[in-house]
């Protein structure tokens, strides 16, 4: 296999890429000598619109695999929060009466779930803005945000309905 070379007079390499067409590389679609695929695009470039390789797609795509990820954490974490909400109990809860403090270890059991909660929505609400309708990234940022629903339902519903309190 032979590879082409550049003009030795300094100007840029064939059009066509170091295989060329006739050995079965690159034809004409691949990168031109400005380095710029046919479209006018650079596809090395990173940013906002960015189609390159290791950038986001445009399409909300990774924003909606977010969404979903974030929304089936919530409920896990809830019970990762459960032991240092407990402690928190131990340390801040009189043994008769009220010093005030019995809000902490309601704070601590629902932080991190709520952190999970908001993260949810933001990329949720960022991947529904940037796909376009009947795309798989828009059905999967909606099932992110039915999960992130479901599962923050499941933690506070009972609270609102006075039947629980984390810690009571």
């Amino acid at each position: 296999m032979s590879v082409p070379q550049a003009p030795e007079s300094g100007g840029p390499p064939p059009p066509h890429g170091p295989a060329g067409p006739e050995a079965g590389g690159p034809g004409p679609s691949g990168p031109g000598p400005s380095g710029q695929d046919p479209s006018g695009q650079d596809p090395w470039a990173h940013g906002p619109g960015a189609q390159g390789r290791g950038c986001q797609n445009p399409d909300g795509y990774g924003l909606a695999v977010a969404t979903l990820v974030c929304g089936a954490l919530i409920l896990p974490s809830a019970f990762v929060t459960v032991g240092p909400a407990m402690f928190a109990m131990l340390f801040t809860r009189p043994d008769t009466g009220s010093n005030g403090l019995e809000w902490v270890a309601n704070v601590v059991f629902y932080s991190l779930p709520a952190l999970f909660t908001l993260f949810s929505l933001t990329f949720g609400i960022l991947a529904l803005r940037r796909s376009a309708g009947g795309t798989t990234a828009r059905r999967i940022s909606v099932s992110g945000f039915i999960v992130a629903a479901a599962e923050t339902a499941i933690i506070v519903v009972p609270l609102f309905a006075g039947k629980f309190d984390a810690f009571s």
